[in-house]
C-alpha cells in the first residue's frame, strides 16, 4: 500500500529521476526502521556460530532490498500509461482542486482519494 501511494504521488506530481532516487532511499529507510533487529544495549546478543567449512552450493544470491524496490518501480512505471485519456483526465481532476506548481495540497488530495476509495477484491475461488 505504501509503495502504491508513493508511486501515485510520483506519477501525478511529475517527479524527476532525482526524486525517484530520493523516494527509493526513503522507502528503504522506512523498511529498515519497520523491520529492524538490533539488540538493546542491556541485552545479550549471541551470534550464530559459522561453519568452519564452506559447503559448495549452486545458488544465486538474492537481490538486495533496493534492487528489488528498483525492479518494482520499473515494472509499475512500464505498466502506467500517462498519456491514456482516462488516466490523464483522472489526474487533472484531482490536481485541479489545488492548482499551480507541484504542492502539498496535490499530494494530500491524492492520499485522501486513495484512503477513501481503496477497495480490496479477493481472487476468484479455485484460481491459484
Amino acid at each position: 500500500m505504501v509503495r502504491l501511494i508513493f508511486f501515485l504521488l510520483l506519477f501525478l506530481t511529475g517527479c524527476t529521476a532525482t526524486d525517484w532516487q530520493a523516494i527509493q532511499e526513503a522507502l528503504q529507510e522506512y523498511y529498515q526502521s519497520y523491520y529492524p533487529y538490533q539488540p538493546q544495549p542491556n541485552q545479550y546478543y549471541y551470534p550464530q556460530p559459522q561453519p568452519s567449512y564452506q559447503p559448495q552450493q549452486d545458488y544465486q544470491p538474492q537481490p538486495s532490498y533496493s534492487e528489488q524496490l528498483s525492479e518494482i518501480f520499473k515494472k509499475i512505471a512500464k505498466a502506467i500509461e500517462p498519456t491514456h485519456p482516462t488516466v490523464r483526465t483522472f489526474a487533472l481532476r484531482l490536481a485541479r482542486k489545488y492548482p499551480g506548481e507541484y504542492n502539498t495540497g496535490q499530494i494530500c488530495i491524492i492520499f485522501k482519494y486513495l484512503e477513501e476509495n481503496w477497495r480490496y477484491v479477493s481472487d476468484p475461488s479455485g484460481v491459484d
